[in-house]
């Protein structure tokens, strides 16, 4: 059905609204801690759309610039028309007034850096070089480096980033790739991963990676260590989605995913976040390096938040072998549109802030509608007190005439830049500037001096450079002595092993983390005996990223006969004994076998059973084995559910023995309630397409159980799984009147697609469910069944003529879908009379549904039905009235009536979306709403709910092989089927083999209309209580 009602609205308000959309006025809407201002550096004149920015070595501005065409990624892929700008600042105030497109028909430039020269662009599927060989500002030579990363949308390839060893860093998203290397090697996958290779393209490997969306930018800290943004840690609830990621080599992070069968893996468990976001969408990454904001300020990190229209600052903190941060809002804008993308220190020691526009429609989480009259700009953030240098890039210098000794000297310089193209230089002497790299890093000069200076010694080779690169593994600066490890690892120095060994007893978890890192890479056949040594002599499990390197280090150095030796000891502690199982579980042909794992599941200790059940999932072929053991813990009547077991089961249904075990269980009169609903639970989230006989026997066993927890399972596994072998059953439950409402209801849900109509008392129960006042969610769950069926003329007259004229927006709906390819021409001539009588009918249609209703009937009935389009044209201009005349008033509302609204039963908000821990699970969670969408934006989902679709809640329309229709979304996926969520608390199992067609829905899963049932102070008060919603405020009380 075309959302044209919908369409042409919000067209017409974005218009309206985007026509006072001036550089100026974003300017006045930006907010920055006292002491700070802010100003134009490139007005939308200058830039459009910029994405992503960086500079070259004399201060020139290179942006990625978007065409701000509302295109998907493939779409801008299939089509290159994106462009890389050069902003120059001519006489140095701080805004630029020279412009040159450097590059042009690129897909998607989602990052640039300039290095040795040259300036390297990510423009999915490519990774690109591009060289301006005659110095006129265009660039005259392109290359390939490397291509085949997947495009999806903008959780594509990003960057690069140049990392402290010399090596350009790139990140991709989770929607696959296939590279063909240098060397010749194929790379393939699914999963999201962080690469790096060296600048001319060789060398290239999965650096990490997880099951998360799509990570964006990188940056390092002096000590070396890799801090990224990234967006799905989790899928959102509670508030949280996007978060901050401390990344190490090996690591995967989440979330769950079938990608992450790919990696290597030395937890049950995934990597640690650092820094928790809600939907917030972080796209730029920056450490701040200079003194220009204070020193309190110096080595903070910065990133640009695209959805709360914010930059934030996050002080970072060691804690154990990982961070954690301290995070305050540093620069905020009450302009709707203003998205900032990309944030970047000037070598005068203010902040450049890139916002793209509002043209970013593709997979964008809060409002839909492009607006590509908003272009963007580039925003400079200073400190008032600071006065910068003449010549903060160093341009004045001539630096073709600059010696070795000066170079050294340089690196002390107050300006950064200077430092960088300093060290630059001395790169590029190779083995000439060796001697005095590795004095400097003796002469126990300045921290950031003996910093440079290792990075410099990382990149170049020469007489003295390993001897230099030992010593610092002394240095007094923890940050020193972690790049010196890692420089350690870089040329496996055989000399450098016995110092890195004589840090494991004494070394900070930040040190052993990296010295095991390094460790992995030895050709040394006493690393793994030095690591287990390690390992027996902790007391309790290690940090999880200092554990995870040290089971890494095990995995990579192959040693099984040690890791078997270390398993079965008698004087290994459970620490090693865990992670040699792990390793053995990880190396491929270490041979290891059920008897080496068994014993661990009868353990007391649960990190040792949780390994053993976790490693025992990893191999099906164990079945018998492990299945006779956990069957005497199933049968137990201490009996605990955990993730483990699941995943065992999981991962052995293909195994007769199992899926006996299963029905054996189920069947048992003895199990008890909890092992029952734990054994439902499994059955409900097999992928078997047919289940066996004896568990169906069990869940009709289930299904009449006095214990009314499990007969809420299995009904809802009957319902979910659209199982036909019960259907007696949930007959003589629909017909009982002691059972209760909502499980009468249920049952009828699951048994409706198998009747032709309903009965006579089975139609009247759903006609009494709709006019309780007292259940919003009783009536919509009428109101769906409803449709569910073939009802009849005579039923189908009464519903138009009795039951329309007053029915809310959910059974109108209802009604209509139930008329959907009539074209009888009385009913028709009822159906319009009812939605005449019907005065609100306007709010919940729109002139594509209308369409759609009576497209089959008479031309008669058409002709009446033109006066209904009369009362929607009506409709659409109190509407935009409405939205106008509201919108500027959104201060006005009262939080805590807000509350009272969504939580109550006449609105029925809380149904469907959870907030914090309350509500629903049907819509997207609203825990930090106020915090990601503006009132605007949380205005027009309420009023135009079709207008726009958060992702992951796009409706789905779902067609079977055996003709049934479902409409949806998709609650969660795999190979072998999809669960689709029909509504509030329903569920349907689909497998693949049984999809005919799948297709997007133009309708969204919300009713139109709910704004309607609201006065205008109660849609303010609801608004007031969105809007408040944030990190910190999502339980709010419920009374004034």
């Amino acid at each position: 059905m075309p959302l044209q009602r919908n369409a042409t609205l919000i067209l017409a308000l974005s218009i309206c609204i985007s026509s006072l959309a001036q550089d100026p006025e974003v300017l006045n809407s930006l907010t920055v801690p006292e002491g700070f201002t802010v100003e134009l550096a490139a007005s939308s004149d200058f830039t459009s759309y910029p994405m992503f920015m960086a500079f070259d070595d004399q201060g020139r501005l290179f942006i990625a610039e978007s065409t701000g065409k509302d295109l998907s990624g493939k779409e801008m892929a299939a089509e290159p028309e994106c462009q890389i700008l050069r902003l120059e600042d001519t006489d140095g105030d701080g805004v630029y007034d020279t412009r040159t497109i450097f590059a042009t028909e690129l897909s998607l430039p989602m990052g640039v850096l300039w290095h040795q020269g040259s300036l390297f662009v990510a423009s999915p599927p490519d990774f690109l070089r591009f060289d301006d060989n005659d110095g006129d500002g265009i660039s005259d030579h392109r290359e390939v480096l490397l291509t085949g990363w997947n495009v999806f949308n903008t959780a594509s390839l990003h960057g690069p980033f140049l990392g402290p060893d010399g090596r350009l860093y790139l990140t991709h998203g989770r929607h696959g790739y296939k590279i063909e290397t240098k060397e010749g090697e194929i790379l393939e996958g699914l999963a999201a991963r962080i690469w790096r290779c060296w600048p001319d393209g060789t060398g290239l490997e999965r650096f990490a990676g997880g099951g998360f969306d799509n990570p964006v930018e990188l940056t390092f800290t002096p000590g070396g260590e890799m801090i990224g943004t990234m967006t799905y840690f989790t899928d959102p609830r509670h508030g949280k989605r996007d978060a901050l990621l401390h990344f190490v080599q090996g690591g995967v992070y989440p979330k769950p995913h079938d990608a992450v069968k790919e990696f290597i893996r030395t937890s049950p468990d995934f990597m640690p976040v650092m820094t928790e976001f809600s939907r917030i969408a972080p796209s730029g990454l920056e450490r701040f390096r200079s003194s220009g904001f204070g020193a309190e300020y110096q080595g903070s990190l910065f990133s640009a938040q695209f959805n709360p229209h914010r930059v934030q600052r996050h002080k970072l903190i060691r804690e154990g072998a990982t961070f954690r941060t301290e995070d305050e809002d540093f620069l905020t804008s009450s302009y709707p549109d203003f998205y900032p993308t990309d944030i970047l220190e000037d070598a005068d020691g203010s902040l450049l802030v890139s916002d793209t526009g509002a043209w970013y429609v593709d997979a964008c989480p809060i409002s839909r509608v492009a607006k590509p009259q908003i272009k963007g700009a580039i925003y400079r953030i200073r400190k008032t007190s600071t006065t910068p240098h003449s010549d903060p890039w160093g341009n004045k210098i001539d630096w073709t005439s600059r010696t070795t000794q000066q170079l050294i000297e340089d690196l002390d310089d107050s300006r950064v830049r200077v430092q960088d193209r300093a060290l630059q230089g001395l790169i590029a002497q190779c083995e000439t500037a060796v001697p005095l790299l590795a004095e400097a890093l003796k002469a126990k000069a300045e921290p950031q001096v003996r910093l440079l200076a290792l990075t410099g010694l990382r990149q170049v080779i020469g007489e003295g450079r390993k001897a230099a690169i030992l010593d610092a593994l002394k240095d007094d600066s923890l940050d020193v002595r972690l790049k010196a490890i890692q420089a350690a690892g870089d040329s496996l120095d055989p000399q450098a092993l016995q110092v890195l060994y004589a840090l494991l007893p004494k070394g900070s978890s930040a040190e052993l983390r990296e010295v095991f890192t390094t460790l992995a890479k030895y050709p040394d056949p006493s690393v793994t005996g030095k690591t287990l040594t390690v390992l027996n002599n902790l007391e309790t499990p290690a940090d999880p990223f200092l554990e995870h390197a040290i089971i890494y280090t095990l995995i990579q150095q192959k040693n099984s006969d040690e890791l078997f030796a270390a398993l079965s000891a008698s004087d290994s502690n459970n620490i090693v004994r865990c992670a040699a199982l792990i390793a053995l579980d990880q190396i491929d042909n270490a041979d290891l076998q059920a008897q080496h794992t068994i014993p661990l599941l009868s353990s007391n200790n649960p990190y040792l059973r949780r390994t053993g059940l976790w490693v025992s999932s990893h191999h099906p072929d164990w079945a018998d084995e492990v299945l006779a053991h956990l069957e005497r813990e199933l049968r137990a009547p201490t009996f605990a559910a955990s993730g483990g077991t699941v995943q065992v089961l999981h991962a052995y249904m293909d195994s007769s023995k199992c899926r006996e075990l299963i029905g054996d269980l189920l069947n048992d009169t003895e199990s008890s309630p909890d092992l029952t609903r734990f054994l439902l639970e499994i059955v409900g989230n097999t992928t078997l397409e047919r289940l066996p006989d004896n568990w169906n026997n069990g869940i009709e066993q289930s299904l009449e159980s006095t214990d009314s927890t499990v007969r809420w399972h299995a009904l809802d596994l009957i319902r979910t799984r659209g199982l036909d072998q019960f259907d007696t059953g949930l007959d003589t439950i629909i017909s009982d009147d002691s059972e209760s409402d909502l499980f009468r209801l249920t049952a009828l849900s699951a048994r409706a697609a198998r009747l032709d109509t309903y009965t006579e008392a089975q139609y009247n129960y759903l006609l009494d469910q709709l006019t309780r006042e007292d259940a919003p969610t009783m009536r919509q769950s009428a109101a769906r069944l409803l449709s569910a069926t073939e009802l009849g003329k005579v039923r189908k007259n009464i519903l138009a003529s009795d039951y329309l004229p007053n029915a809310d927006a959910l059974l109108t709906i209802s009604i209509l879908d139930l008329f959907q390819g009539e074209s009888d021409e009385a009913l028709g001539i009822t159906l319009v009379a009812g939605l005449q009588a019907n005065g609100s009918f306007a709010d919940f249609v729109n002139v594509g549904q209308l369409q759609s209703v009576f497209a089959k009937f008479s031309e008669n009935v058409q002709q009446k039905a033109k006066a209904l389009h009369t009362q929607l044209e009506h409709a659409d201009a109190e509407l935009i009235e409405r939205f106008t005349r509201l919108e500027p008033n959104m201060d006005r509302g009262d939080v805590g009536r807000g509350r009272r609204i969504f939580f109550g039963e006449a609105a029925a908000c809380s149904t469907c979306h959870p907030i914090g821990n309350e509500g629903g699970n049907f819509g997207p969670d609203l825990t930090t709403i106020g915090l990601v969408r503006s009132g605007h934006d949380l205005l027009e989902a309420i009023m135009f709910p079709s207008s726009s679709f958060v992702p992951d809640f796009t409706p789905y329309i779902v067609e079977t092989t055996d003709d049934e229709v479902y409409i949806g979304i998709i609650a969660r996926e795999s190979a072998e089927g999809i669960v689709l969520k029909t509504g509030v608390g329903e569920e349907r199992y689909i497998p693949r083999s049984m999809i005919a067609a799948m297709t997007t829905s133009p309708t969204s899963i919300m009713p139109e209309g709910l704004d309607s049932g609201m006065t205008d102070d109660e849609l303010l008060d609801l608004m007031s209580f969105l809007r408040s919603l944030n990190d910190s405020q999502w339980l709010l009380p419920k009374d004034e």
